[in-house]
């Protein structure tokens, strides 16, 4: 039982790698990519790849805020832990979890982006895994995580987990966040749930969570829009990308059009003809005048699908990611 996660895990990648599926073009290919396992080297190290390190303002507001939520769903997942364990998810003992759990997750998130990953937060998952196999043993927490470590350092074995078809993980996470879904149900219960102050709370949580879910591009000038949204998203929105531009791109502008002067050959009126061509001008014995052109600052993004600032100002952008 303990293993009955990874064994159908397991179970579902061999039946994947024996089926195939037939491509638009007609060509018979295996679910299972095995690019990825033959790409990957036998061994890697997390210092094999480095970046300089150096601070990106823009950033600074949204990575804060990702911090702030991600400590939220962090709290809510040590109490589902506890739900799923069978231990007081209430009381002194559980808000001595939840203040270990948050601290684990600061200090783990460090050590990550000074190994030139990601920051990482609590996986709402595993409470599905501990309903599941009834096992909530810290000893298995340590021995998967050291198991972690040892198998990270065999890029192989990466190229394995990444081969595992969307259709088997999918099936398998869809489950464990349903048992997630059931463990925070579980929880409201004993919150009292029928109070109206936790009903408000609920209410706007599940509002704003869901809403952003379904159209996560809410605050932008284009909506869900595929095409023109970058450049509706520049021009108009919360707040439009060409105001936080400090440096816009510059594009060639005809000021005077091209001209060609001469005498007309039935009376020997003087003619001017703009928009001729020189070798036009040249057949009727006429004198051209080049085309007069500026560069001017292209703040509207015509035609460039939201591609139209080449220098944006820190503060402002951030407050705008944010």
């Amino acid at each position: 039982k303990n293993c009955s996660v990874i064994i159908s895990l397991f179970f579902g990648y061999i039946v994947a790698a024996a089926s195939t599926y037939t491509d638009p073009s007609g060509n018979e290919l295996s679910y299972v990519d095995g690019a990825k396992i033959a790409a990957a080297p036998w061994f890697s190290f997390p210092w094999m790849t480095t970046f300089p390190l150096g601070f990106y303002p823009p950033a600074f507001i949204p990575i804060l805020v990702g911090f702030v939520v991600s400590a939220i769903e962090s709290m809510g997942d040590v109490t589902a832990s506890c739900e799923a364990s069978k231990i007081p998810s209430k009381g002194r003992d559980a808000e001595s979890r939840i203040q270990g759990g948050l601290l684990a997750d600061g200090v783990n998130s460090i050590v990550a982006v000074f190994m030139t990953t990601a920051p990482n937060t609590t996986f709402s998952q595993n409470n599905g895994v501990i309903a599941l196999t009834r096992c909530a043993s810290r000893a298995a927490g340590l021995a998967c995580a050291a198991w972690l470590c040892v198998l990270g350092m065999f890029a192989k074995f990466a190229g394995v987990i990444a081969s595992i078809p969307d259709a088997v993980l999918g099936g398998m996470t869809i489950f464990l966040f349903a048992n997630v879904v059931v463990s925070g149900i579980s929880i409201l219960s004993m919150a009292g749930i029928n109070l109206r102050r936790n009903r408000f709370i609920l209410a706007v949580s599940l509002g704003v969570g869901l809403g952003v879910t379904v159209v996560p591009d809410f605050a932008n000038g284009g909506g869900i829009t595929a095409f023109g949204g970058g450049n509706l998203n520049h021009n108009i929105g919360l707040i439009p990308g060409r105001d936080i531009c400090k440096v816009f791109p510059t594009v060639e502008v005809e000021t005077a059009a091209s001209k060609c002067e001469f005498k007309s050959k039935d009376d020997g009126d003087d003619v001017t003809e703009r928009g001729w061509s020189k070798k036009t001008c040249k057949d009727v014995g006429g004198d051209f005048t080049e085309r007069k052109t500026e560069l001017k600052e292209d703040k509207d993004c015509v035609g460039q699908n939201g591609f139209c600032c080449l220098v944006y100002d820190d503060t402002t952008k951030m407050w705008r990611d944010t």
